[in-house]
């Protein structure tokens, strides 16, 4: 038996927004905040050891707010890109793939996140499989978001059903599990034919988006051993009891 592979997935980081993941040495006034995610992200990135391979899934910086920029740390894609560097580096992985995100937050007159898989000598793709020990994972960024507490299982089904009869028709290869990410919900699907899963996001919920988000949200990350095709584990790192906010809503008393 092949020797078990550990897989890092993370997905929405937003940096360069104030909730977004942020290193300390680009911290602001939200150091409350910020300090509330970085200090998650880091002592659960070092308590899985050695990565094997990170996958980014997209939306590794926010953007330069062509609607807003009210809510962003800074408008500068460089200094965004460097954000998001300083923050992948932590991770320390054997090998890194990138995916493109959201085209709102990731794309101007350039492809931003590229030049953050290019520090890393990493590709970066729109949609990817990778095999890991014999085990296919199909890695893409969007996916339907939905206020109704059962209907981002339904996306996350249908994403993966539409690459299965893409894959038939085209003569591919169907993959083992379906990674998606984009809704900040942890939503997980184990069934005979595949497996598919929505990744938490590491941006907090207190933006504009966060605020009109009736769903389910979640802050974290997602890890899998792999040890052959049928034969892996899917675990979650998710900041407990905050529905994605950075601490528990408080109560006003009146």
């Amino acid at each position: 038996m092949a020797e078990s592979k550990r897989v890092l997935v993370l997905s929405d980081l937003h940096c360069g927004h104030n909730l977004g993941l942020t290193h300390p040495d680009y911290f602001n006034h939200f150091k409350e905040v910020q300090q509330v995610g970085w200090d998650f992200y880091l002592k659960n990135i070092k308590k899985l050891g050695k990565i094997d391979l990170c996958i980014v899934n997209g939306d590794a910086i926010e953007g330069e707010g062509t609607k807003e920029s009210m809510q962003h740390n800074t408008t500068n894609i460089s200094e965004q890109q460097q954000i998001a560097i300083a923050c992948i580096e932590k991770v320390g992985a054997k090998k890194y793939v990138f995916l493109r995100g959201t085209p709102y937050h990731v794309s101007n007159d350039c492809e931003c996140e590229d030049a953050i898989a290019d520090y890393f000598k990493a590709g970066i793709f729109d949609s990817r499989k990778i095999d890991i020990n014999g085990c296919l994972l199909h890695c893409r960024h969007t996916v339907g978001k939905s206020g109704t507490a059962y209907a981002s299982i339904t996306s996350l089904q249908r994403s993966a059903v539409v690459q299965i009869l893409n894959d038939v028709e085209s003569g591919g290869v169907r993959a083992d599990v379906y990674i998606r990410s984009h809704a900040h919900e942890y939503d997980l699907v184990d069934r005979e034919l595949f497996t598919a899963v929505i990744t938490p996001g590491l941006q907090f919920k207190g933006t504009n988006f966060g605020r009109k988000c009736t769903g389910f949200y979640s802050y974290g990350f997602i890890w899998m051993d792999i040890r052959s095709k049928k034969d892996f584990d899917i675990h979650k790192e998710i900041l407990p009891l905050t529905g994605g906010d950075y601490k528990i809503e408080e109560i006003t008393k009146i």
